[in-house]
């Protein structure tokens, strides 16, 4: 068992701390989304610089079962209701963003020279480790990958909550929480309890994101049911973001940056195709079904599960709506990505280097 030295430990509670600080001082400055986006910029500003800072994964896994109870405790019987009715919103918005991935993937070949086994899986937001596993049947370059779905979510996460605000989106705060009753803090301690319980049987079993999907699906049973606590703890909510916000910043790593210093304009153009793309596809659902433009840019934007539905939890959108299309997107693009992929390879658009990787022989489809 590794021995774990007194200067990793002050390393990672000086991070925290210095996390932490940021988004109180982004709190106090009203800046949307502040104790995330706070960490978030404090440490990828500090790991890029080469500070020596340094996380443990194991609060970024408490932080999302936290976010993923607190999400699911807006799941009302009358939300869900809402949310069913915009199944066929959801398939369409899923279908137009899988056709602007790739027609951007193309694009990112061109401009940045990258193959475009690589730049297919660049560009399907669908997760860094789901598509950098997914490239490597294919001989699809690793890093690229990496740093393109990273640059991805980080920059959404800086930009959306800003633009949405100046669009008008937030200016009626969310109501407040309800206080917790000692019951309320009973059944909250329950609720949690039995959330991290099954999330270690999921991973265990393989779950994919077991630590952010379980959690909100055991709030939403309980919601649904009649049984859950009325509120999840403001300081609580707030602690699991810096957890969360500071694993995304220590994720920007110089020398993983430096390996694709050439192709770094082309892939933030990559990321601002992606996000207008989704962005005039939101449009064009607001108007054919009148639902709200801001909770729909954020339902469609090309981020992170968690990061999008953290942002419209802060700006007091439709946390459900948000929510289902974002796990609809994730479930239905890492399930149809291989399909696709082997579609556009059927048609001469991809073409596979040779030799191929020993895991890629075999692969299917």
């Amino acid at each position: 068992m590794p021995v774990i030295g007194a200067g990793l430990v002050a390393r990672v509670a000086a991070t925290y701390a210095g996390a932490a600080l940021a988004g109180w001082l982004f709190s106090r400055l009203h800046v949307p989304l502040p104790w995330m986006l706070g960490p978030v910029i404090v440490t990828a500003i500090a790991s890029l610089s080469g500070a020596r800072v340094a996380g443990w994964a194991g609060l970024r896994s408490a932080g999302l079962i936290v976010v993923g109870t607190t999400l699911g405790l807006y799941f009302t019987p009358e939300a869900a209701r809402q949310l069913l009715d915009h199944v066929p919103l959801i398939l369409a918005a899923v279908f137009a963003t899988v056709l602007i991935a790739c027609a951007a993937s193309l694009l990112l070949t061109r401009t940045s020279g990258i193959d475009r086994v690589t730049a297919f899986f660049c560009s399907v937001p669908g997760g860094p480790a789901e598509m950098c596993m997914l490239a490597s049947r294919y001989g699809g370059e690793p890093v690229p990958i990496a740093v393109s779905q990273m640059l991805r979510i980080v920059v959404l996460v800086m930009v959306l909550p800003a633009a949405l605000t100046l669009g008008g989106a937030g200016r009626d705060p969310a109501p407040a929480p309800q206080a917790l009753t000692s019951l309320g803090l009973l059944e909250l301690g329950l609720l949690l309890a039995g959330s991290t319980a099954a999330t270690f049987a999921a991973t265990r079993a393989g779950v994919r994101s077991a630590w952010l999907l379980v959690p909100l699906a055991c709030a939403i049973a309980a919601t649904l049911s009649g049984w859950a606590p009325p509120a999840m703890p403001p300081a609580l909510a707030a602690a699991a973001q810096v957890c969360i916000g500071t694993q995304l910043g220590l994720a920007f790593r110089r020398q993983a940056l430096m390996a694709v210093r050439r192709a770094l304009p082309a892939i933030l153009l990559n990321v601002g195709i992606l996000a207008a793309g989704c962005a005039a596809v939101a449009a064009l659902l607001a108007v054919a079904s009148g639902a709200p433009l801001a909770a729909l840019v954020l339902a469609t934007a090309p981020g992170g599960v968690t990061e999008m539905c953290l942002t419209a939890r802060s700006l007091g959108l439709e946390v459900p709506l948000v929510v289902g299309f974002h796990i609809c997107r994730v479930f239905l693009v890492v399930s149809a990505t291989p399909w696709l992929f082997a579609a556009m390879r059927r048609i001469g658009l991809i073409e596979l280097p040779h030799p191929l990787p020993e895991s890629s022989r075999g692969a299917h489809p």
